[in-house]
């Protein structure tokens, strides 16, 4: 059994995070396809997947719950390691999940490559930074940067 539930938590969370994100990208696509492209065959396939990434999403969401509803009270936590001098990592396994690297932001939201990297590291937008120590940035963070900084990307 896992001994971290914050970490569990955490992870859970962005994995939904993830899911929403790629479940609305495949649902905008699917719609951009069969009403702008004229292409209702391939629209189709594209809101199929997203119906099964919902699913999936429900399935994940409902052994979670009963994985919490059986899990063992957290026992009272070790005092922490002493951790070398570099940034804090984040609890989940970030590797595996998908995202956009910084200049593909860029790119998207038709700017420089040095302001992403800047609204980056002020946490102005969200993003991690896996193993390999470059940035990544999820769809549903990027989209929510969008609604939320208009300003932002009208003044770069």
């Amino acid at each position: 059994m896992l001994s971290k539930p914050p970490a569990v938590e955490a992870a859970f969370r962005q994995l939904l995070s993830t899911l929403d994100a790629e479940i609305a990208e495949l649902r905008e696509l699917g719609s951009h396809l069969f009403h702008h492209d004229g292409a209702p065959r391939e629209s189709q396939g594209i809101l199929r997947r997203a119906g099964d990434r919902t699913r999936f999403r429900a399935e994940i969401e409902k052994f979670y719950r009963q994985w919490q509803e059986n899990a063992p009270a957290p026992t009272a936590p070790s005092p922490p390691a002493a951790a070398p001098d570099c940034e804090p990592t984040n609890p989940v396994l970030i590797r595996h999940i998908k995202g956009i690297s910084a200049p593909d932001a860029a790119k998207r939201l038709g700017v420089g490559e040095e302001k992403v990297r800047g609204w980056l590291e002020a946490g102005t937008l969200k993003g991690y930074r896996p193993t390999g120590g470059r940035w990544k940035i999820t769809p549903a963070d990027l989209m929510a940067f969008t609604r939320d900084h208009r300003d932002l990307l009208r003044s770069g």
